[in-house]
């Protein structure tokens, strides 16, 4: 008896835990929901929770699952295959989803290089989970970032030199491509400590990720367990809260200067976007303001549209805007290519931002030079274009050093499980990026490494250029990328050679 009397501050303590944190959770919810309502449809339509097995997805679903019992939830689990127990936690996942009532979709990736696999893991899980959205029809996809991830994330960030919004951390809620459903972070302003707790209120189980301790390979796992601590110690006790306010600043206060940006743009009635095509008044546009202002206009647009914007880099926004005040000074009209399989094209009165159109002609012309658009690479299989023919193959015999010391300047041997299809071959553009072989994944301006080379002005803009959905991984005639080299290890090749002066009328595949 005295022991059961001892007990219950704890466990009250412990209900009280349980209530703040699904309280927070319910309130960050509620906050999206009312930042949204004009927006998205909600009525009927149901959440993606992501869940990986881990203490946060776990609390994430169970406090939904208890504050919104009318609300259709779906679970969402993404088999990584990356170590042994990935299909425990998949097993592991669909029980407890199966024991809530709650459905369940499981999504399959399997890394594809022996770097950047965090990276690499993030893209696929988010591009998974957009589509696991669009196929429900869901209004909003949750994950269960935390403070810790907060902090982590903005430490990673700033290391790395990142812009304002950079430094705004995780955003608590973003639109995904298309803009029919959002992305909804509701625990980022509750710390692991606060999950561990609600957990333990609930007697809830979760499986631990092991390489979520691993200093060794893993940047985040090193900053959460080694840098955080350190900082915390040094320099502030609070310092996660601080940073964690830090970011909350600079979200609302970035957040501010895009609205003040859309209204401006609105105003002078600078853009509409139409059948998939973003166009951009000429007039409007040489009004907006200085030229950080107008690139970040052209960035707040891009994201509000989902165009692509992951291989879009600082020095790409600036060449786009540098193109438009060039035509509005000089009166030059003119397409070129832009990553992401998109396109400037510039006319008399607007400019023109779109995917391009593979029925239309394979070049156009800016200021007198010709510039082509790019070309789908068959993988394996033969395109013609222009005037060049291009073959892939895939062969299962590893050439030999030699044998690669002696394969001509236009043919090149790439690793076929590093490689992310669809493969594509365009030209160089301003802004772009390479990972030359030798340099151990660090990325070099693609002007840099043909400098080096003597190639400079105006026959930059003729070289070819191989790539795949990561990036980069052949300049043609001159180096491939360390991503997509071959290694020991390599079991399959992808050979991939160009032939210059062959005759050919548009573009045939076969």
């Amino acid at each position: 008896m005295h022991d059961d009397h001892a007990a219950r501050p704890e466990r009250l303590e412990s209900d009280r835990n349980a209530a703040r944190f699904e309280a927070a959770v319910s309130q960050s919810v509620r906050k999206w929901l009312d930042r949204n309502a004009r927006d998205i449809d909600f009525s009927g339509r149901p959440w993606i929770l992501a869940v990986s097995g881990g203490a946060d997805s776990m609390a994430m679903m169970h406090a939904a699952h208890r504050m919104f019992p009318g609300q259709r939830l779906i679970v969402a689990h993404m088999n990584h295959h990356a170590r042994e127990g990935s299909d425990a936690d998949e097993s592991f996942v669909r029980e407890t989803a199966a024991g809530l009532g709650l459905e369940f979709e499981v999504g399959h990736w399997r890394p594809t290089r022996d770097t950047h696999f965090e990276a690499d893991a993030r893209r696929a899980r988010h591009e998974w989970l957009a589509q696991v959205a669009t196929r429900a029809n869901a209004s909003a996809v949750m994950t269960a970032h935390t403070l810790d991830d907060q902090v982590e994330t903005l430490i990673m960030r700033l290391a790395r030199g990142a812009g304002p919004w950079g430094l705004a951390g995780i955003r608590p809620c973003r639109k995904l491509p298309g803009g029919a459903a959002v992305l909804v972070r509701p625990m980022l302003n509750l710390s692991r400590c606060d999950v561990l707790g609600y957990l333990e209120a609930l007697d809830v189980r979760f499986h631990e990720d092991p390489t979520n301790a691993d200093v060794a390979n893993q940047t985040r796992a090193w900053v959460r367990h080694v840098v955080v601590p350190q900082l915390t110690e040094r320099l502030n006790p609070r310092f996660s809260a601080a940073v964690g306010h830090f970011a909350e600043l600079q979200s609302e206060e970035q957040g501010g200067l895009d609205d003040l940006v859309h209204r401006r743009a609105e105003k002078l009635g600078i853009a509409r976007f139409e059948a998939g095509v973003l166009r951009i008044s000429l007039r409007g546009y040489r009004a907006f303001g200085p030229a950080w202002l107008r690139r970040r206009m052209l960035r707040m647009l891009w994201a509000d549209h989902g165009l692509p914007q992951r291989s879009m880099s600082h020095d790409h926004w600036i060449e786009i805007d540098r193109r438009i005040c060039r035509s509005l000074i000089r009166g030059t009209v003119g397409r070129f290519p832009l990553p992401g399989r998109m396109s400037l094209e510039i006319h008399t009165k607007e400019a023109l931002i779109a995917s391009f159109d593979e029925d239309s002609a394979s070049e156009s012309r800016i200021d007198g030079k010709t510039v082509s658009a790019p070309v789908d690479l068959p993988y394996p299989g033969v395109v013609e274009a222009e005037n060049l023919r291009i073959v892939l193959e895939v062969v299962q015999e590893v050439p030999t050093f030699d044998q690669m010391r002696r394969i001509a300047d236009h043919t090149c041997a790439l690793d076929a499980a590093m490689l992310r299809p669809p493969l594509v071959l365009r030209r160089a553009v301003p802004g772009d990026r390479f990972d030359p072989l030798g340099m151990d994944g660090r990325h070099q301006k693609l002007t840099d490494f043909l400098r080096i080379r003597g190639i400079m002005g105006q026959a930059k803009g003729g070289t070819w250029l191989v790539e795949d959905r990561a990036g980069i991984v052949w300049v043609v005639g001159l180096g491939v990328s360390e991503r997509a080299k071959i290694r020991a290890e390599t079991k399959s090749v992808c050979m991939i050679r160009v032939e210059p002066g062959h005759e050919s009328k548009g573009t045939s595949i076969r």
